[in-house]
């Protein structure tokens, strides 16, 4: 990033939307103000509801292979992966009086990977990818979760959307575990690219290189030993058949865990509709208004809804400010509404649903995504867009106060 100038700018680019980054930065400040109690309090309620559905779930797994328990176990997995994803981000480090637990320094550190988060990969190649590679690359060349083209291998349009719909259902172990992983063993290795690593089969699968073999002895047999056989074999000294209804709602569970958190993660960056940017940003405003253009929101509501989506519908909110406790997403999102729509600046949100099928268009190569500059995207999403998004609609937004939070 450059230098700061006079005006709040960085490196001294021109202002692209006069008074829209003094309008994000002040609302930030006020976000992260007054952090404390009401925060950690919706932190341990969002916690303890999915070690209930994790509890619940498996407590009624053995009787006989049923949705009500798939729906359970997963939820509970979902409640830990963005319980997880969020205090990478650093978001509860500076809350006063947050247990320690729920910070970077301690969050899923050594033998406490198997008790706040055991995923398919290791949280420090979470933490390098996520952080590092895609949020400050957002749509621009190096962000870590495009969905690239195939231009060497094209496909007939139904095997990309039957590939399509096998990574939905298998994108964590079958893609972003070893994607993250490659990533931060090329680092480690010294290798510098100006686009991420083009994945294969390999990655996954070939056990003559060191880092595969990592991949499936120390993420991999962990993950499936302590989520799936283990509770297979405990329920295996009640009978044959709860062992074998427990498999089989675990496993399920594991495919709708999948498909629920890549249908609420992938769409909101990856559509024909949504622009790439043929650079990083080059400023603090670039890098706000690339965050409200590269990203499309999905409709908001209560509690039940967020916990559903993960607090995914929120992106933009969430790539402005990734370290803001997620609770907070949900008060910030009209203030950003109306700030979005007094400077002109496109602000969208669409079905999860639809987006999730322009997902796939995309990744069939049916529709692509075209390369713009900032202010090249923003002409065009404000045509796309026209009369879309009246200030009218975001008048008088609600001030922050514990009780919105």
């Amino acid at each position: 990033m450059g230098v700061a100038c006079a005006d709040g700018r960085e490196g001294g680019s021109p202002s692209v939307v006069k008074g829209f980054e003094r309008d994000i930065e002040e609302l930030g400040r006020e976000l992260r103000g007054g952090l404390g109690a009401a925060d950690i309090r919706q932190l341990h309620a969002t916690e303890w509801a999915g070690r209930l559905c994790t509890l619940l779930g498996l407590a009624t797994a053995w009787i006989v292979p049923n949705p009500i328990s798939i729906f359970l176990i997963a939820q509970g997995k979902m409640a830990r992966f963005f319980i997880g994803h969020h205090v990478l981000h650093g978001a509860y480090d500076r809350v006063p009086g947050i247990p320690e637990r729920f910070t970077r320094k301690k969050f899923g550190r050594g033998a406490r990977r198997f008790v706040d988060w055991l995923d398919w990969w290791d949280l420090e190649d979470w933490s390098y990818t996520h952080n590092q590679l895609h949020h400050p690359f957002t749509q621009s060349p190096m962000d870590a979760d495009l969905m690239p083209p195939r231009p060497d291998r094209p496909l007939p349009a139904f095997l990309g959307y039957a590939l399509f719909a096998f990574a939905t259902l298998t994108w964590k172990f079958s893609y972003y575990a070893p994607r993250m992983h490659r990533e931060r063993v090329d680092r480690d290795r010294g290798i510098v690219r100006r686009t991420p690593h083009q994945m294969s089969a390999a990655d996954v699968l070939d056990p003559r290189e060191a880092a595969v073999r990592q991949l499936w002895l120390r993420d991999y047999l962990p993950f499936v030993a302590i989520t799936i056989a283990l509770p297979t074999a405990a329920a295996a000294l009640i009978a044959p058949w709860a062992a074998w209804s427990v498999l089989v709602n675990i496993v399920l569970a594991e495919l709708l865990h999948n498909a629920q958190t890549f249908i609420c993660i992938r769409p909101s960056h990856c559509a024909g509709d949504i622009p790439l940017f043929e650079n990083v940003y080059g400023s603090r405003e670039d890098f706000f208004l690339q965050s409200v253009l590269g990203t499309v929101n999905y409709p908001g509501g209560g509690r039940f809804q967020d916990f559903l989506h993960g607090w995914t519908n929120y992106q933009i909110e969430h790539h402005l400010w990734p370290t803001l406790p997620l609770h907070r997403y949900r008060c910030a999102r009209p203030r950003v509404m109306a700030i979005c729509a007094r400077h002109g600046v496109p602000y969208r949100q669409g079905s999860v649903f639809l987006r999730f099928i322009k997902a796939a268009r995309l990744f069939a190569e049916v529709d692509s995504q075209t390369t713009y500059t900032t202010a090249q995207s923003l002409e065009v999403l404000r045509r796309e867009t026209s009369g879309t998004h009246p200030a009218s609609d975001f008048a008088a937004p609600p001030a922050l106060s514990a009780k919105t939070v």
